[in-house]
């Protein structure tokens, strides 16, 4: 059985299983992790055999948790567990910089399917119970993990990490952590345990104060990243990595690439095509800000889920970038934007024929696809046809 295959029968089997429960489409809105614990004390707790570094934040978690993961390798061998994937689903868990193999994976959701309480995890939960197994089982030093939702009832909170790291924090999801930022980060800084060493990066002074308390009450330490200013936000995030690796290890790093799958990545050689993987209101402030930096010649191909404000993500770029269309790039996914939701909008147009969608990516300008990490995966099959 080869690899493509192995993964795609991971997804399909909780496709067809209906056992995605998690807390962003349980609608009950009851999501427990207790679940997830007991299978992990059932299989020893293998989270709890190496270092951890827990990230949680609404923006610049995915690139954080790649900088750290470099920058700590460069010390010992250490693992990344992050979420979703751009084109491959071992993707989202590495050790060394190297995918997880079909072998291993396949031998490690067997070992969960064997557990007596399997059948109620989600599709997340077992997918972070086969990274904390993963982990140990290739003696890591430093595990980087990365929340995939809120962080207090997220299925990545089992574990007792050595570093905490808070990213920006802002509106999002937020029928699930809260209508304010004082309930949504208090949901983000449920990761905070006992000892653990706080990294802070938010200016927001409110959001440093109760994070500061929930340390306090907590008995970890806090300490605020410094507020980086220039550059982009890729350049930004990867100062803040560098300054929590020389805070704890107290010497400066070696160099590592900026470069990030899906973070301002011109995904074409031959053309200015540019893919960036926001998908909230603050990234999306980032992004424009970015864009205004590079081309006063934008073409937009946006996308998302509708639980999402796509208006919204459209009027923001717009205050950054001159922009005289958007287009509406096709995604044959549930949740998703489709043509109905546009037939009264004229300044958004749908795309859904392939080679049109060559043929807009030919004019003159710069073009930019965002909204949804989900548009990678068939912008660069389209590209790569």
């Amino acid at each position: 059985m080869n690899s493509v295959n192995i993964f795609f029968e991971f997804e399909q089997y909780y496709k067809l299983n209906n056992f995605e429960a998690s807390r962003r489409f349980l609608k009950t809105g009851d999501y427990s992790n207790t679940h997830l614990k007991k299978v992990l004390e059932d299989l020893d707790n293998p989270q709890l055999s190496y270092k951890t570094i827990h990230i949680a934040g609404t923006v610049a978690k995915g690139s954080m948790a790649i900088y750290l993961s470099r920058l700590f390798s460069l010390e010992s061998l250490t693992g990344l567990y992050t979420s979703p994937h751009y084109q491959l689903l071992s993707e989202r868990i590495q050790v060394g910089g190297e995918n997880i193999r079909n072998e291993d994976f396949h031998l490690l959701w067997n070992i969960i399917k064997n557990q007596p309480g399997h059948s109620f995890l989600s599709f997340f939960d077992v997918l972070t119970a086969i990274s904390f197994l993963y982990f140990k089982e290739k003696n890591i030093e430093w595990g980087v993990i990365e929340c995939g939702l809120g962080g207090r009832l997220d299925s990545t909170n089992n574990v007792s990490p050595e570093i905490v790291v808070i990213t920006p924090i802002d509106f999002d999801h937020e029928k699930i952590l809260g209508s304010t930022l004082k309930e949504i980060a208090r949901e983000k800084s449920g990761i905070i345990k006992e000892d653990s060493l706080v990294y802070d990066m938010n200016s927001n002074l409110f959001i440093q104060d109760l994070i500061r308390n929930v340390c306090t009450s907590n008995g970890a330490q806090y300490h605020n990243v410094p507020s980086f200013q220039e550059g982009n936000y890729l350049e930004r995030n990867l100062k803040s990595a560098q300054y929590i690796y020389q805070h704890y290890y107290h010497k400066s790093p070696a160099w590592i690439k900026k470069e990030c799958t899906g973070r301002l990545e011109k995904v074409s050689s031959e053309k200015n095509i540019y893919f960036d993987s926001a998908h909230n209101n603050i990234g999306m402030e980032y992004l424009g800000s970015w864009a205004s930096s590079v081309s006063n010649n934008w073409h937009i191909y946006i996308n998302c889920m509708k639980e999402r404000n796509i208006q919204k993500f459209i009027d923001i770029l717009k205050s950054f970038i001159h922009i005289d269309t958007i287009f509406l790039f096709n995604i044959e996914e549930a949740g998703f934007y489709q043509q109905n939701d546009f037939l009264n909008d004229h300044f958004v147009q749908i795309c859904n024929d392939r080679q049109r969608l060559r043929d807009l990516f030919n004019r003159e300008g710069s073009h930019l696809v965002c909204g949804s990490i989900r548009l990678y995966a068939p912008l660069i099959e389209l590209l790569s046809e």
